[in-house]
């Protein structure tokens, strides 16, 4: 708390926070906007380019303003010599179940967020949601990127009333203007994009409610599934721990239905 970036995102959270509270549009960019904005001045205590060798790397690229990020070195450069080693496998199923717990949490958690879950959970087009996450982690993959999958942070752009789509068509435009704009996007500070993502959580605490937390068999593995999220810093992670957690409790159960059941 001795450091004065600290205090610089607070005040961005406190921004965010009470345009959230007046129902401000905008409010999300407004909070990143001014301490990013006040950030970018060079000696100061709250700069994103401090005088060492790092930070003044950071400010020649920052003020080119305008640059392209080649992919030439990792776009196609795919390798299968591995693909008969225990690890190689390993690590593609690991990835493999981690994305589809990721992926399916936030695309459920977004979609009863906005309000488009029906009685049994489910939503209209989830099908295809999860196809089109497919089909983008593979071109991704193709390009030597990270995962192009769906990201909780989709949130703020449903907290700001996105529904139809055109938010995510907007959101679209930007990242292709954003491939034009490397230089500034890099300088934004973690500090000036900490305090949404907070808020977000706060807003997603609304879905806490519909938690039986009078039956330990449900509280818990709810329990489990929340605060494993924070300490592993992954969706997949909390809900495999929340999943394992729901079957321990419930096997005494399923074995003595079972026994009945074929006894």
């Amino acid at each position: 708390m001795e450091n004065p970036t600290f205090w610089l995102g607070v005040v961005g959270f406190v921004i965010i926070a009470y345009c959230l509270v007046k129902n401000i549009k905008g409010a999300m960019i407004y909070g990143i906007v001014f301490v990013t904005a006040v950030s970018w001045f060079r000696n100061t205590n709250v700069t994103a380019f401090p005088n060492t060798p790092a930070g003044d790397s950071a400010y020649e690229y920052f003020k080119k303003v305008f640059d392209i990020h080649k992919i030439e070195s990792t776009a196609g450069a795919l390798s299968f010599k591995s693909i008969g080693k225990g690890h190689f496998w390993e690590a593609l199923i690991t990835f493999f179940y981690v994305d589809i717990l990721d992926t399916t949490g936030t695309l459920y958690s977004m979609a009863r967020f906005a309000g488009f879950t029906d009685a049994n959970g489910d939503f209209e087009g989830q099908y295809f949601a999860f196809m089109a996450d497919a089909s983008s982690i593979v071109v991704g993959s193709l390009l030597g990127t990270s995962p192009v999958t769906a990201f909780i942070e989709s949130s703020t752009g449903i907290r700001e009333g996105g529904r139809t789509g055109l938010t995510a068509l907007t959101v679209a435009g930007y990242f292709l203007l954003a491939f034009f704009l490397t230089p500034l996007l890099a300088s934004i500070p973690p500090w000036a994009v900490g305090p949404p993502l907070i808020l977000v959580g706060v807003l997603m605490m609304r879905a806490v409610v519909e938690v039986e937390w009078g039956d330990m068999r449900e509280a818990i593995p709810a329990f489990m599934t929340m605060i494993l999220m924070p300490l592993t810093y992954s969706i997949a992670y909390g809900l495999i721990g929340g999943i394992g957690t729901y079957i321990v409790l419930h096997l005494w159960d399923w074995g003595k239905g079972l026994l009945q059941k074929h006894g």
